[in-house]
């Protein structure tokens, strides 16, 4: 057994410093050296001395011996007993002294400063001085560097430090002895141990595995945490815990890659550890390369479907080149609808066909951008592109920084903090009025702003205007200084044709099947209804709506079978006294729509008049002159058989005729009332009454049936009381009546030739 012991092996042992052990040995005589590293020897002390004046540092000593002993044979490797404790846990580190290799830049600083010290001491020694004086020279020397800022070398002071004139003697030889280098004077104490770690392999395994778990423990949680699992097992710690906490921040900086995958992922390990690709964006020109990313507004909106308070969502397509935001679309949820509404606003801001198009593809964008798409390379979006002619590129999932949209969300941060209903990038960064206990914020925000909320049109205005701010400042990076607004109009395309227009309509504006109604056609979300003349006498069938979500000022219909019918235009309602309290323009939208209303009509009523000219006045007049040469054939006969002459009037009739002739009336009348059964009746002395039914009837029936009942009192000779024929005077001006006309003749024709019975009581 070794029987000497080194003040390393004792501070394992006992866990004391080694200030408190060299104090315990200062009586100790000393062995020897122990040099088995490259650094500074080690000083030795006998064992036997420590058994007769230090026992109880003998038994630590003897119990962490046995312990190490144990602890071996349990692992299966060679049981020897060593010198001192193994601390190598990894290879020692390779360095150098001769040439400065394993040493920081510091510690050659040191060793050059050192260097400029030695030579001032030997022109010290080249100096003639007297006989015995020598030491004193050295020793005044030394003094005088010693005191420091105020001493001979202030900045050689500052990096050595304070020495002695044996020490500068130690160094002029070792300078010597490697022929002037001055690196020989490096300080390589505990570089021997470098690399090595007191921690045993068992505690080392312990230690790494809680610490690289996906919960990310603190290091002081990990250190408690692996004391706890040591007892389970039967492992005496040997260290204490700041030696643990050491060797966590040493494993965490020398296997960094594997710290940041085990505790955060795949995307951390990108984020910290990966090597990142450079791209060269004078390669590209605008417009070839655009990217599409969806964010959610860090401010309050109205729900455009269900007015209620929601976080929008923002979906934007960027210009790699420019770095300027080429078009958006603002909707409750991500979907492809929206994607294609933005792309199509960004091909008429870029007034050409992008070339490429880079897209995420990422599970988590996936599954909610694309409403339970499984894949977004089948889904209808990327067919559009296809026959729009772009290349597509789908971005590696958890690779943000391939997309230069997402720097630009973070700016984005700037236009959502302007907005009163602002909630916050983060949960740090949220406004006090949303956090708890804040009454008087709540209080005070209710107050000024109340429910008054943006809708989807003001986050527009609102966008578009920060959009113009952002654009005209000059960035660094890739644009140098440029403004994003400056590069972009550099390469905007020249626009497009009629055809390439009606083309992209086709292809990109979101789509809806709409009945068309008398007023035009109701699109979702928007109060105005859209109407064009070409809508007229199409009552009965649907139609596909063609329009820009964000521009409710016109829609684009087409049939079932995508054949374009018109551009119809919003149809703005009117003053409803717009001649007399209404503003010019008030007048104009009025003489404008009067003007499509009565155009319309022309198109029915001047076809129909021509045909009623053609077919149906034709037979008309026929009839009527059939009539008319019956009326004058059988005023003829009446001619010809004297049937006009003047008769002489009877006598007058007595009392009792005129009773036989009433009572014959009565039954001639019960019989005809039997005789017609249902037959109407109208007896004029009801009718003539003011109190009679009839009478009081006719003012509450609809206006159209009232002048058809008066039309047959008429017809059959019955004097009208002055307030009917008023009335009729009246409604034969009115727009209804004209509209119905030909009805009220046919009418009155039938009434003249009816079997209706008037009965004179």
């Amino acid at each position: 057994m070794e029987r000497n012991v080194t003040i390393v092996e004792l501070m394992m042992a006992t866990g004391l410093s080694r200030s408190k052990i060299l104090r315990s040995l200062s009586a100790c005589p000393i062995t020897g050296q122990s040099n088995a590293g490259l650094g500074r020897p080690s000083k030795t002390f006998s064992i036997a001395w420590l058994a007769r004046e230090k026992q109880e540092l003998h038994r630590s000593l003897m119990s962490y011996r046995k312990r190490q002993f144990i602890e071996k044979a349990l692992a299966g490797a060679e049981v020897t007993v060593p010198a001192k404790h193994d601390r190598a846990v990894q290879p020692p580190a390779v360095f150098n002294r001769a040439i400065g290799e394993g040493f920081s830049n510091e510690a050659i600083d040191k060793a050059l400063a050192r260097a400029l010290l030695v030579n001032h001491y030997r022109k010290l020694e080249c100096r003639r001085v007297k006989h015995g004086q020598v030491s004193r020279g050295k020793l005044d020397f030394i003094t005088a560097y010693n005191l420091g800022p105020a001493g001979l070398y202030p900045d050689i002071f500052k990096k050595v430090g304070k020495v002695s004139y044996k020490t500068i003697q130690r160094w002029k030889s070792l300078v010597d002895a490697s022929n002037g280098n001055a690196l020989e004077l490096l300080d390589a104490r505990g570089r021997h141990r470098m690399g090595s770690s007191v921690v045993t392999d068992e505690e080392r395994k312990i230690l790494i595995a809680i610490y690289l778990h996906p919960n990310k423990l603190q290091a002081a949680e990990t250190v408690r945490l692996a004391r706890k699992k040591m007892g389970e097992q039967g492992i005496t710690p040997s260290c204490c815990d700041g030696t643990y906490l050491n060797f966590l921040k040493t494993f965490r900086v020398n296997n960094y890659a594997d710290f940041n995958f085990y505790r955060g992922g795949e995307k951390t390990l990108n984020e910290e550890c990966a090597f990142h690709v450079a791209r060269d964006y004078d390669r590209i020109e605008v417009g070839d390369v655009i990217f599409c990313d969806g964010h959610i507004w860090n401010q309050e909106g109205i729900n455009p479907y269900t007015g209620k308070k929601c976080r929008l969502t923002l979906i934007t397509w960027f210009d790699m080149k420019s770095s300027y935001p080429l078009g958006w679309e603002i909707s409750p949820t991500e979907n492809t609808e929206a994607i294609t509404m933005a792309l199509y606003r960004a091909i008429l801001r870029l007034g050409k066909l992008p070339k490429l198009a880079y897209l995420d593809n990422g599970k988590a964008f996936r599954s909610a951008f694309f409403n339970k798409t499984k894949d977004f390379k089948q889904s209808k979006i990327a067919g559009l592109f296809q026959l729009l002619g772009m290349d597509k590129i789908f971005a590696w999932a958890y690779h943000g920084e391939s997309k230069t949209v997402e720097r630009w969300h973070k700016t984005l941060g700037e236009c959502e903090r302007r907005a009163p209903s602002y909630v916050g990038t983060s949960i740090q960064g949220k406004p006090p009025r949303l956090l708890r206990g804040e009454k008087i914020h709540r209080r005070l925000y209710a107050k000024v702003y109340g429910d008054n909320l943006p809708t989807v049109e003001d986050m527009h205005r609102q966008l578009a205007s920060w959009v113009d701010e952002y654009a005209a400042r000059p960035q660094r990076g890739h644009l140098k200084g440029q403004s994003p607004i400056d590069v972009f109009e550099s390469g905007i395309g020249p626009g497009f044709s009629v055809e390439e227009a009606a083309r992209l309509r086709m292809l990109m504006m979101s789509i809806e099947v709409r009945k068309i109604h008398r007023d035009g056609i109701k699109l979702p979300g928007c109060e105005s209804k859209f109407y064009h003349p070409d809508l007229y006498g199409r009552q009965q069938q649907s139609a596909i709506v063609r329009y820009d979500s964000q521009d409710r000022s016109v829609a684009y219909v087409y049939d079932m079978e995508n054949r374009f019918i018109c551009a119809a235009e919003a149809m703005n309602k009117v003053h409803p006294a717009a001649y007399h309290l209404g503003t010019d323009a008030d007048r104009e939208e009025l003489k404008r729509q009067i003007e499509m209303k009565k155009s319309s009509e022309k198109e029915t009523v001047g076809p129909a008049r021509a045909f009623l000219e053609a077919n149906v006045m034709p037979s008309v007049e026929i009839r009527q002159n059939a009539l008319e040469e019956k009326r004058r054939l059988e005023a003829a006969r009446t001619l010809l058989t004297g049937a006009d002459e003047p008769k002489q009037l009877p006598e007058p009739l007595t009392p009792d005729q005129e009773r036989e002739i009433q009572r014959a009336l009565d039954e001639h009348q019960a019989r005809e009332e039997g005789k017609y059964g249902d037959t109407p009746t109208v007896k004029v002395t009801h009718y003539l009454s003011n109190g009679c039914a009839v009478h009081e009837r006719l003012p509450r029936t609809a206006d159209m049936e009232r002048y058809e009942r008066l039309q047959i009192l008429e017809a059959r000779g019955i004097e009208l009381a002055e307030k009917d024929a008023a009335w009729m005077s009246f409604y034969e001006g009115t727009p209804e009546y004209g509209a119905a006309k030909s009805h009220f003749v046919w009418h009155k024709d039938q009434a003249f030739m009816s079997g209706w019975r008037v009965v004179h009581a």
